[in-house]
């Protein structure tokens, strides 16, 4: 795999996964695999999701750290290392975070979900992982909590929309959309925008990002103040 990848100058698109969410003593053996990859596989990038702080035991074996939101807070630092040193951070949700946090949960209110594109410009995050796009179960529109039918613990063990936000289609053997998807859509089209403003005025764009999230579990929840930093953002980029 490794030579066509390279006679196709693919090197730079692939991504290589090693290990999830290394938990207990898998850390250990997370290193292993990696330097496996990285000796066999040079200019190959991996990239893994980690629901528990990294910092002490990670170090480089990872190129694309990806982290659950509510479990980095307080290691912003170490991240921030990581990125200047060459790599990348992204963030996902998987059944948690919950409560204060932003989520794209049925039952929480759409504006959490269009601010995670926001906080990845927030925290300099270059990414979001979908846990998860299509886990529907036998009829998502129906039971919304169960989601992922292997490896549930229980009926109800996942959030409501936790496992997808799309819907199945199967007459036409596609999908269609949600609301929580188009609001991440709108999202990312705001992570654009800042993008875009910060190449004109990059102080603007960061006052902007932190006046919408001043903190990961503090950020703007009034819909009429959200559509004026909207409409700041549409001007300023125009």
């Amino acid at each position: 795999m490794y030579v066509h990848l390279k006679d196709r100058g693919w090197l730079q698109r692939y991504l290589q996964h090693v290990l999830d969410e290394a938990h207990g003593k898998e850390p250990g053996v997370y290193r292993q695999y990696a330097a496996i990859v990285r000796n066999s596989m040079p200019g190959v990038h991996t990239i893994d999701a980690f629901d528990q702080p990294s910092s002490g035991w990670l170090g480089d074996a990872c190129n694309i750290e990806v982290l659950q939101l509510g479990k980095f807070d307080d290691t912003l630092d170490v991240v921030r290392e990581h990125v200047a040193a060459g790599g990348e951070a992204w963030y996902y949700t998987s059944l948690l975070p919950r409560g204060r946090y932003l989520n794209r949960f049925i039952d929480f209110p759409l504006l959490k979900t269009r601010l995670l594109a926001w906080l990845d410009y927030r925290y300099s995050l270059s990414g979001f992982l979908h846990w998860g796009g299509d886990s529907w179960g036998s009829n998502p529109f129906e039971i919304t909590e169960l989601g992922l039918q292997v490896g549930a613990p229980t009926t109800g063990a996942l959030p409501p929309g936790d496992a997808f936000i799309t819907y199945p289609w199967r007459e036409k053997n596609s999908l269609h959309s949600s609301i929580r998807l188009e609001a991440m859509r709108e999202g990312i089209k705001d992570y654009e925008l800042l993008h875009a403003l910060a190449l004109r005025n990059p102080e603007h764009a960061i006052r902007l990002a932190q006046k919408a999230i001043p903190h990961f579990t503090d950020y703007v929840r009034d819909i009429s103040s959200f559509r004026k930093m909207e409409a700041e953002l549409l001007v300023a980029t125009e």
